[in-house]
């Protein structure tokens, strides 16, 4: 197992166990997550993906995948992360899925029509943040990973800003 390997090992396993930053990390998260659901709630809203009963499941999908991901962090945050756990087990697959499903979102988005131009490609590139830190880091190690990793965390910020005026 290379360095880079043995250091990401490790910090997967320093999250479940708390860490040395368990607490701060659950934090960050939280805040986090509540840009993300922020982001979320703003696409339902503006209704990015339609008025039908497909767009209100599809939100209903992403904060249901937010809230599990948000229990991860509170478990952490009052020091009842436990790796065996089911419900942490299912929290901790959550925080992947709700990025991936963004890119459910994005083509749902794309589909939906309801954005002129450019806009209507935001949440798509959006949902690739995670999928392109993992290829990141696979390519240039933990330095080239945390470098992405910190740089995908300002999508959605652009995201709120692009979209402070209704279309």
């Amino acid at each position: 197992m290379s360095h880079d390997a043995d250091r990401i090992s490790a910090a997967t396993y320093g999250w479940a166990s708390g860490g040395q930053f368990g607490r701060f990390e659950s934090v960050l998260g939280i805040i986090y997550l509540i840009g993300f659901f922020s982001s979320a709630l703003e696409l339902r809203l503006l209704r990015a993906t339609g008025k039908g009963t497909i767009a209100i499941l599809l939100f209903s999908i992403q904060v249901l995948g937010l809230s599990f991901a948000a229990c991860q962090n509170l478990l952490q945050l009052m020091g009842r992360a436990d790796a065996n756990s089911r419900l942490f087990q299912i929290a901790d697959a959550a925080w992947p899925f709700s990025h991936i499903f963004l890119i459910v979102i994005g083509i749902a988005v794309l589909l939906a029509r309801v954005w002129p131009g450019w806009r209507r490609f935001i949440p798509l590139l959006c949902g690739f943040a995670l999928p392109l830190a993992m290829a990141a880091g696979a390519a240039g190690g933990l330095r080239l990973w945390a470098l992405y990793s910190v740089f995908s965390q300002l999508h959605f910020s652009c995201f709120l800003v692009c979209n402070c005026h209704r279309p």
